[in-house]
This record gives C-alpha cells, sequence and structure tokens, in this order.
C-alpha cells in the first residue's frame, strides 16, 4: 500500500538522496530502491527501473551495493575457514603425538586458529543483531512519523 498515493518516485529519490547527502550516510542503489519502494509502495522492480533510470542520468555517483549491505556473510565463511584450518592442525598434531614425536605446539596453534574462529562466527552474529536492532528502531521512527498528529 502507498503511503503517499501522489508522491513522484523521481521526487522522492532525490529527496532520499538529498537527505543521505545532509547525513552523510553512504547509499547505494539497492538501498534506495528499498527505500522507495518502502516510502511509495511501488513495487521493488519498479522502484529498481525508477532508481536506475534516475542515478544513469542525473547520479552516476551512486554504486549498485555498497560493502555494509552484503558484508554479513564473509565472517561466516571466514570463521568456518578458520575453524576448518584449526581442526586440520588438530588432526596433524594428533598424528605426530600418535608418532611420538611432540606435538604441543600444534595444539596450541590449532587451540589458537580455532578460536579465532569461533570469536569470528560470535561477532558476525554480533553485527547481525546491531542490524537487525537498527532496522527496527528506523521502522519504528517511520512508523511514529506517519501515525504522529499533526498540531
Amino acid at each position: 500500500m502507498r503511503e503517499h498515493l501522489d508522491t513522484d518516485p523521481v521526487e522522492c529519490i532525490k529527496e532520499l538522496l538529498k537527505t543521505m547527502s545532509e547525513t552523510q550516510t553512504p547509499v547505494s542503489r539497492f538501498g534506495l530502491t528499498e527505500m522507495l519502494a518502502e516510502r511509495t509502495g511501488l513495487p521493488s522492480d519498479e522502484a529498481r527501473e525508477q532508481v536506475d533510470l534516475y542515478c544513469d542520468i542525473a547520479a552516476r555517483h551512486v554504486p549498485d551495493y555498497l560493502h555494509s549491505e552484503f558484508h554479513l556473510f564473509w565472517p561466516k565463511v571466514l570463521a568456518f575457514v578458520f575453524a576448518a584450518a584449526g581442526i586440520a592442525v588438530f588432526w596433524y598434531g594428533m598424528s605426530l603425538y600418535r608418532a611420538k614425536h611432540p606435538a604441543w605446539i600444534w595444539f596450541c596453534v590449532g587451540t589458537v586458529v580455532f578460536g579465532i574462529g569461533v570469536f569470528q562466527w560470535v561477532r558476525s552474529l554480533e553485527r547481525y543483531q546491531v542490524r537487525q536492532a537498527e532496522k527496527a528502531r528506523e521502522a519504528r521512527i517511520r512508523l511514529r512519523s506517519k501515525y504522529a498528529k499533526h498540531r
């Protein structure tokens, strides 16, 4: 459902870009598409077409995506890689231990590497929670402004 039926998508995009510029908040075409669709009620594909058309003509500096829009996945991959490397180092240490060679250094290295993987995983979960809280806060602010009684 459209919030403002008489809202021109181009004017809305201009206003969003102006707001982002004033607050010095980075924005991408993907982010603009989401905001435009939410603000005007346009379907996502129409909003994307409007944003792409406007940005191709008047705002070529706006990127397609920002790092902050997809960076949540990479810490999880990094965590998995470190955990797998830690297990591999443990495995190597166990093979040395079975062969009656000193393996304590490999166990220490494996513990540190595996610990880094666990730490990265926990940090990725914390970032996800912070991002979700920020989205919820923004949604509450939008709802308050939408249903605020004007005097």
